[in-house]
């Protein structure tokens, strides 16, 4: 993912959900470096902190049909990742 992009979706006022290596993350900050942008993350199945890459975070976005969440439409809006 892209610096500018992290951005733009920490603060966006829609649901975007943050992965890295397939795992659900919420990003709690970034930081900004010549040698390369670093990510501090959580993880929401364990609550496990670590630091990633930024380009390594991949951004994927909710379904929009309510059948396709395991219980109904209300749920999409508990896991959100946000900072």
């Amino acid at each position: 993912m892209e610096l500018n992009r992290l951005y733009e979706v920490i603060n966006l006022s829609t649901v975007v959900q943050i992965l890295y290596n397939g795992s659900l993350v919420r990003v709690e900050s970034v930081n900004e470096s010549d040698n390369g942008d670093m990510a501090q993350i959580v993880y929401t199945d364990s609550g496990r902190r670590d630091t990633v890459p930024v380009e390594q975070l991949k951004e994927t976005s909710l379904p929009e049909a309510e059948d396709e969440y395991i219980f109904d439409a209300s749920t999409r809006w508990s896991p959100i990742i946000r900072s």
